[in-house]
């Protein structure tokens, strides 16, 4: 990034800072500035950076930003989440997603705010924070996973681009099919199974449950829930999925005759 070297501003004391030490200022955490000014100065640096040179300091604000967000204050987090979407991600992506938690606190406390009918600008600028972050992940994996922290929150559901019930559900399936077998996360094949449920797609659920669950192993089936046992057992005829539900509900509950309760 040779441009850091030549980006310079004057801080409070006058002195010409460069862009180089800006980022080097919030790495190693200068304790004689606050951690508001640090991510300032990076938001300044990034703002004068030629677009080639943006993206590796917006992935290294974010690799900060996802451990610092609740310290600083709401009008820098939105400066900074406006500027590190606008580049997007380059090399690996994974540290965005744990960027999710601080775009989807941000994005709800705004809708929660404002009135969508009167104040149309302001709702359509948040809703768009969502969609261009959402397409920084173009893997069949990173969107599966961007479908499911979506589907973690109505505020954001609501505003999604998955399509209805079904049409949302039979494109999460896709792609995971576009996975390898051996590259499936459980996590993804219980998201997706909790997310049927969410929606009322029981149809759904009686034809795809238990196909995707048996492509679990039974210590994965185990990091479900007994709500979850709830809904899918009856969905099932496997012996051994049957057991894991049994085993599920008796881990939470206790065994049926000592005052546990199994639905259905």
């Amino acid at each position: 990034m040779p441009n850091t070297l030549r980006t310079y501003r004057f801080d409070e004391d006058q002195r010409a800072v460069s862009g180089a030490h800006a980022l080097i200022g919030l790495l190693c955490r200068d304790k004689g500035q606050q951690l508001v000014a640090h991510y300032a100065d990076v938001l300044d640096v990034l703002r004068h950076l030629p677009e080639p040179e943006r993206p590796p300091v917006a992935d290294f604000l974010v690799r900060h930003l996802v451990h610092d967000a609740p310290g600083l204050p709401e009008d820098i987090v939105r400066s900074l989440l406006v500027e590190v979407i606008r580049p997007g991600a380059v090399g690996d992506r994974s540290p965005w997603g744990g960027l999710w938690p601080v775009l989807e606190e941000y994005v709800t406390r705004g809708l929660a705010r404002v009135d969508p009918e009167r104040e149309k600008a302001e709702f359509k600028a948040l809703v768009g924070h969502i969609r261009r972050y959402a397409a920084l992940f173009r893997t069949p994996r990173e969107r599966l996973q961007q479908m499911l922290r979506e589907s973690g929150n109505t505020r954001v559901w609501a505003e999604r681009e998955w399509g209805p019930g079904s049409t949302a559900l039979e494109r999460g399936r896709a792609l995971l099919e576009a996975l390898p077998a051996d590259e499936r996360d459980p996590g993804l094949v219980i998201g997706l199974l909790r997310l049927a449920h969410e929606l009322g797609q029981r149809e759904w659920l009686g034809t795809h449950a238990e196909p995707l669950l048996l492509t679990l192993r039974p210590a994965d089936v185990l990091r479900m829930r007994a709500s979850d046992a709830d809904i899918l057992r009856p969905m099932v005829q496997d012996s051994g999925l049957l057991g894991s539900f049994k085993s599920i509900q008796e881990i939470w509950r206790g065994p049926a005759g000592d005052g546990g309760t199994t639905p259905g």
